[in-house]
């Protein structure tokens, strides 16, 4: 699988801790950094809106800025975490394909457990599949 990590000035020593524990976990790793997030949001969710990667794992200081920008781009599902609980039902519930850390509020040793299960976490569908058809609904209608 072909993964995005990116961080801002704020999340660049955790950016490379990531990186190495995604690749440790076999999948390549494309690496984003600048001192703007909206930049790199922005640039994760276009590659993977246009199939030149599989998901992306972004950081921010508070992860929020990173998952708003990342859901503007039709066909990007982004969701912020930072705990193991939320990290698996983004995953498993709602089929994301963009992970948003905070990493100002996220420590280390958490961010790396919640990127373990995001990654590892497939898609439930089943009960599921209603939501992600409304999503895909509004994006169809609101995003004309």
């Amino acid at each position: 699988m072909k993964v995005i990590v990116g961080a801002d000035g704020s999340g660049f020593a955790m950016k490379e801790d990531i990186a190495n524990q995604v690749r440790g976990m076999g999948h390549e790793v494309v690496l984003l950094d600048t001192a703007r997030f909206d930049q790199i949001a922005l640039e994760a969710a276009e590659a993977i809106a246009a199939g030149k990667a599989d998901r992306a794992i972004l950081m921010d200081a508070s992860g929020a800025g990173t998952q708003i920008i990342c859901n503007k781009v039709p066909g990007v599902l982004a969701a912020q975490a930072g705990d193991v609980y939320s990290a698996r039902l983004t995953r498993g519930h709602n089929d994301t394909n963009v992970l948003c850390i905070g990493s100002e509020v996220t420590g280390p040793a958490v961010a790396r457990a919640c990127v373990a299960i995001w990654m590892e976490t497939g898609y439930d569908g089943g009960p599921h599949a209603p939501r992600l058809a409304m999503m895909d609904a509004c994006v169809n209608e609101y995003f004309k």
